[in-house]
């Protein structure tokens, strides 16, 4: 066997950094981890539960409204130019924590910050990079990405807990983040590429030859004017917001205890975990029914 056939085809080094980068990404940060927070925060600004839970819903509001804008940088600038500062400016707002000087306005501009940035360091510009680096083991690959997700929302509310526990939600919130600058930031900086085509490579780690053979009758996606018109855009569109919006809602309902807390949101990462999981051996025998909208040979005439 060749050197060549024996070298790990460099897409799947491109899913471990994905997954390691989610792992310390905002989703396990800033949304699995709020409910273990929501006590210090109570305590430490003087109001309610409600009022508290507002800066949960500017952060996912905020988000929300930035995830268009951060798919639509990464198709003109590139994944490695949107998410490298993204993940240092979200690593300095949770450094930035120290600041916050015990105002509820302060807490609420922390999570709108958080949100806005959070995008650009999310599953979906990472889910990008990796459409570009597979076609026909892609189900596979977004499901082994989004494996780190999951293990973020299992261990990362534990950590937050015993940190918050310990040393208060400020320094809690800041060895996070020194994390994020250290060991997350670092990978993806070294390892990180946006398709194969830098290194020479083509998609599934496939020959020029094969490229060329699948690429006959291959779809080439949609352009935004056709998905626009497509009832199935629009299904998985409602689908896949009415599974967040219900989650979201659910994740800070039991936050009035920290460790109960903790424990809550361990069991319901483990959940996660395993749809995850089913979701990645189910992706790696089928064809995924959102393919033609995550295809990288789009056509971006209309755009």
């Amino acid at each position: 066997m060749s050197c060549d056939r024996a070298r790990v085809f460099y897409g799947w080094w491109i899913v471990m950094v994905a997954a390691l980068a989610l792992f310390l990404g905002p989703p396990p940060i800033m949304v699995f981890s709020f409910g273990v927070f929501l006590k210090a925060f109570g305590q430490e600004f003087h109001s309610g539960r409600g009022a508290i839970s507002l800066g949960f819903t500017i952060h996912n509001l905020a988000g929300a409204l930035s995830a268009p804008l951060a798919g639509r940088l990464v198709d003109r600038f590139g994944a490695h130019v949107v998410i490298l500062p993204s993940m240092a400016v979200f690593g300095a707002i949770l450094l930035s924590s120290q600041l916050c000087s015990g105002k509820l306005w302060q807490l609420y501009v922390f999570y709108l910050v958080a949100g806005m940035i959070g995008s650009g360091a999310g599953p979906v510009v990472y889910g990008i990079v990796a459409s570009h680096w597979f076609d026909r083991r892609r189900g596979l690959a977004l499901g082994l990405m989004m494996f780190g997700l999951g293990l973020g929302a299992v261990f990362m509310p534990l950590l937050a807990q015993r940190l918050v526990a310990h040393f208060g939600w400020r320094i809690a919130y800041a060895i996070v983040g020194t994390a994020v600058l250290l060991v997350s930031l670092p990978v993806a900086a070294a390892f990180l590429k946006d398709a194969p085509e830098q290194m020479g490579l083509f998609p599934d780690g496939v020959s020029h030859i094969h490229t060329q053979a699948a690429g006959e009758g291959h779809d080439q996606g949609l352009t935004w004017r056709e998905a626009w018109h497509n009832w199935t855009f629009w299904l998985l569109l409602c689908a896949f917001h009415s599974r967040v919006g219900k989650r979201s809602g659910m994740l800070h309902s039991y936050g009035s205890d920290a460790f109960r807390s903790g424990e809550q949101r361990w069991s319901r990462g483990i959940g996660d975990l395993g749809c995850r999981c089913s979701a990645t051996h189910w992706q790696s025998g089928h064809r995924i029914f959102v393919g033609p909208f995550l295809r990288p040979s789009y056509r971006s005439s209309d755009i």
